[in-house]
């Protein structure tokens, strides 16, 4: 297949990025197509990134599949996953015929849609397949090497197996690089053994497929009786530097150095080994300080003077502590998820020595355990295991010692078992060719569909990328200073809003009982969908008041990705039967539902518009 996807026009996922261009790596030609077991292999994968099999409605929270099928790519069963990356631009994701993208440049890397792992995800294996396209600029010195890194949480003791890497049809001299301390696993690739290729004329490419296996232990929750209770067992050296404090680390001179190890000496007297140690210090940090965000990077001493601070000041501060007793801890970084609301969150892994020798790694988080009240509620948050912390499972790709453009695609769970290992990597570069025209393609003909059927919907601003698509934009029935709106945004979101006009506010009697029917229609859901409980960004009514005189000037009612991909026809036959929209306004929306097969409606908006003749 042709490279369309890196950025030629009419590429599909080079549309959806939605940010100015792809970084566009020349095109390579395409390859004769024969019915072979490469053609079986990309058939059946391309089927599963676009599987979009959804079981009834339930809370999102309810079960380990409404919670993955609620936000982006979590790791759950086999499903596939492929991630597109051209920097500076924002990754694009496909799973369960679902797209995901942001439109930030740049963009929070915790926020990109990767494949993100929860605690409850272990022991799994995760077959992969990274295809690097690279356009150096000028000739490549001795030095260029393919640096791919992959985090490995230390709770899942993270390997790598059976990996390869392909340049054309030749194994490629490769790498293994493993740190525990910093949760990373490297693998490397020199790239002057690499051959290249040049098109049209173009500059060179060199293209790199590497692929293997991601081993993901268990992780286990250990009773504190199989952790060794002295405290003198040594760790091993990769992991020694982080049970000790450091100047410039941990601390930011001689002196808070010493009080650090003061305080820290005070905090368990009455514990009889490493493990109540760590109960201890965490319930202490945890009812230490009062959740607040904080700006600004703080030492743990500024952190305890103040006694607020958010959860990268309460993971600080719990870190110093215990490296300060000698035991190491890290701090990570990942996801909070609490009904379909994604958040950065850190937390800290904690290493024990246990009685067979070994390390235990486990999950500590002070700031979840700052919500809670009693001692026995706060060690519920030593060993935590819980599918709300997600670890995104992000590749990093990046050329050492050469300068020039590249792009990554990266397919997680490719393989399946009827497939045979390649025995020459031209087999594995026509696979990831033909698995990605495939997903595009599929996108590009609903895009082309929507267009032929006239079914484009008008911008609310055609000069800003990523601005909501307006449905339905009129006076709230007799006003002339009020207009309800239907907006469909760029998370997938529909929103129905009350506006006032600039200067004006909601105050009429029209308005006010327009603003009853919205609440009631969003009790109605909330108790329709989620029986009560809060649903965060899958459901809101949000009220906003002129900061200067409180009036009231918009009341939003707005449905998350979720709730438009299980009911958009629901929501919209209910706003209707509350008129508070016509039959006539949902109509457009409903048939581009049922075009769009129910999923990606705005980015598919995206998408025709360029399909448009």
């Amino acid at each position: 297949m042709s490279r369309q996807h890196r950025g030629r026009p009419g590429s599909a996922i080079g549309i959806t990025i939605l940010v100015a261009a792809i970084c566009a790596a020349p095109s390579r030609t395409s390859r004769a197509t024969d019915r072979n077991p490469i053609d079986v292999a990309a058939e059946r994968l391309i089927s599963r990134l676009l599987d979009v099999r959804l079981s009834e409605f339930r809370p999102p929270i309810n079960s380990d599949g409404e919670h993955a099928r609620s936000i982006d790519p979590v790791l759950t069963g086999e499903a596939a996953v492929w991630t597109h990356e051209a920097l500076p631009s924002a990754p694009v994701s496909v799973m369960g015929g679902r797209v995901f993208t942001y439109r930030d440049v740049p963009y929070d890397p915790l926020e990109a849609p990767v494949l993100k792992i929860r605690p409850i995800d272990g022991g799994r294996r995760i077959p992969f397949v990274i295809q690097v396209v690279f356009q150096p600029e000028g000739t490549l010195t001795s030095r260029a090497v393919l640096n791919i890194s992959l985090p490995a949480p230390p709770i899942f003791n993270l390997r790598l197996s059976e990996v390869t890497a392909w340049g054309g049809p030749h194994q490629l001299e490769m790498s293994i690089e493993s740190s525990v301390s910093s949760a990373q696993t490297a693998i490397r690739v020199p790239l002057p053994t690499v051959g290249t290729e040049t098109l049209d004329g173009a500059e060179p490419l060199i293209t790199v497929n590497v692929e293997g296996e991601i081993l993901l232990d268990t992780y286990q929750i250990l009773k504190p009786g199989k952790l060794e209770k002295s405290d003198d067992d040594a760790y091993p050296p990769d992991v020694e530097r982080i049970s000790r404090l450091e100047m410039g680390r941990d601390a930011v001179d001689e002196r808070e150095l010493r009080r650090i190890s003061e305080i820290a000496a005070t905090l368990a007297p009455k514990a009889a080994n490493r493990y109540e140690k760590v109960e201890a210090v965490n319930s202490w940090v945890a009812g230490s300080l009062q959740y607040r965000e904080s700006p600004s990077t703080r030492s743990p001493l500024e952190i305890l003077e103040d006694r607020t601070g958010d959860c990268d000041d309460h993971t600080g501060l719990l870190v110093a502590m215990l490296r300060a007793m000698g035991i190491a801890a890290r701090r990570t970084t990942g996801l909070l998820y609490n009904l379909d609301t994604l958040s950065a969150h850190a937390w800290v892994e904690v290493a024990l020595p246990t009685r067979n020798r070994d390390l235990h790694w486990f999950i500590v988080d002070p700031t979840l355990a700052g919500t809670t009240q009693t001692e026995a509620e706060r060690s519920s948050f030593v060993q935590f295991r819980d599918r709300i912390l997600l670890y995104p499972l992000r590749p990093t790709v990046r050329v050492e010692g050469a300068r020039g453009r590249s792009t990554t695609d990266v397919l997680f769970n490719w393989r399946k078992g009827e497939l045979e290992p390649f025995t020459d990597g031209t087999q594995l570069g026509v696979l990831v060719d033909r698995v990605i025209a495939g997903v595009d393609g599929a996108f590009s003909r609903q895009a082309e569909s929507l267009s032929a059927s006239n079914l484009l919907l008008r911008r609310e601003s055609s000069t800003i990328a990523g601005s909501p698509y307006l449905i339905v934009d009129r006076p709230n029935a007799r006003e002339r200073d009020t207009r309800i709106r239907l907006r469909l945004e760029n998370e997938e979101r529909l929103v129905i809003e009350l506006v006032a006009a600039v200067g004006a506010a909601l105050e009429s009697e029209t308005d006010r009982e327009t603003t009853a029917l919205m609440r009631r229609t969003y009790l109605d859901f909330e108790n329709l969908f989620f029986g009560g409980i809060p649903a965060h960004r899958n459901l809101e009514l949000v009220y906003d008041r002129d900061r200067h005189t409180d009036r009231l000037h918009t009341v939003s009612l707005r449905f998350g990705r979720y709730l438009v991909e299980h009911h958009l026809e629901r929501i919209l036959k209910k706003l209707v039967r509350n008129d508070i929209l016509t039959e006539a306004e949902i109509a457009s929306l409903s048939e581009i539902s049922r075009v769009s097969g129910g999923r990606n409606l705005y980015i598919l908006q995206e998408l025709a518009r360029r399909h448009r003749p």
